[in-house]
């Protein structure tokens, strides 16, 4: 990689989490529900839409025409009136045509979902009530099909091979659902305090939280192992990987980039000022930055030597 640059930004567009379809960015934007960004040209991205979501968006999940979204109450005194505070849950939002996304089933968890992951007919939710598995083979009438108390307040939640993986602050759970309708907990690991994003690159999961970046070997996904903490000064939000790099946002030092060409030896080789950074996705030879300061589109290619960060 020659340089990491911004080469496009939307200000309109905040967000705490980010899914890129196609030529659009669905951002959980807190207050402002599901905020869609054209980003057909990446150096001029584009608010086009957005839809309520009747609660505090704070996750988002993409399958086909569906936006899946995460929300939880909103604070008491935020002002908006149009906001009901006990409506939490996962709200599926139709974006077959991502000018005009429309809100078209729900399901309500109790105590909220901050955490959705869609894997096959179900979507997977997690929060302070423990582990849902919602059948969604119907859109407009999503239902609960299966839960795990997971006795804790689960915050983030991947798939990979049949298992659900939930980081449950000091508690990694590893959850079956070969049968979503019964979903059983296979293995509970004691981690350092996991509490924001995950995702998976080869038969290695990468979490970030607490202190930094994680790395778990999951070649049996039963039982997975921790081979690598990389500390990350700072508060690290979300997680993406492009090629043998991850790309870690932090709240507070900016978007630190990590090579991972050996899994148990990953190194900080940059880092690049995102202020106020939450959520990204990669896709192609882009990174998608969400936060405080709106979408960031950042150019990012596969490095052969170290890279030179500018501007």
């Amino acid at each position: 990689m020659d340089s990491l640059y911004i080469v496009g930004s939307c200000s309109e567009c905040r967000g705490l989490s980010v899914a890129v379809s196609g030529n659009y960015a669905y951002s959980a934007s807190g207050y402002n529900g599901l905020l869609v960004s054209d980003i057909t040209s990446p150096a001029s991205p584009l608010f086009v839409s957005h839809a309520d979501a009747d609660g505090y968006a704070v996750d988002v999940a993409v399958s086909g025409d569906y936006a899946y979204i995460a929300t939880i109450d909103p604070p008491v005194s935020n002002g908006y009136a149009n906001i009901t505070v006990g409506n939490r849950g996962l709200k599926v939002i139709d974006i077959s045509n991502p000018s005009l996304p429309s809100v078209v089933g729900s399901v309500d968890t109790p105590l909220g979902s901050s955490g959705v992951a869609v894997y096959g007919d179900c979507a997977y939710t997690v929060g302070h009530g423990g582990f849902y598995v919602i059948d969604i083979k119907s859109p407009s009438s999503p239902m609960i099909v299966g839960f795990v108390d997971t006795s804790g307040d689960p915050t983030c939640i991947s798939i990979f091979s049949e298992y659900a993986y939930i980081a449950d602050g000091l508690l990694l759970h590893v959850v079956d659902i070969s049968n979503p309708s019964l979903p059983s907990i296979a293995r509970s690991i004691d981690t350092p305090y996991l509490r924001s994003r995950m995702t998976f690159s080869g038969h290695y999961a990468y979490v970030v939280g607490g202190d930094g970046l994680h790395v778990l070997d999951v070649r049996f996904p039963r039982f997975p192992r921790i081979v690598k903490c990389v500390e990350i000064t700072g508060q690290p939000m979300d997680i993406a990987i492009s090629g043998n790099y991850a790309f870690v946002t932090d709240h507070w030092v900016g978007l630190q980039l990590i090579d991972i060409k050996s899994p148990g030896s990953p190194v900080i080789i940059g880092s690049f000022d995102t202020p106020l950074a939450y959520g990204i996705a990669a896709s192609g030879n882009y990174a998608y930055i969400v936060g405080h300061a709106g979408l960031q589109v950042l150019a990012i290619a596969y490095p052969t030597s170290y890279p030179k960060i500018s501007l």
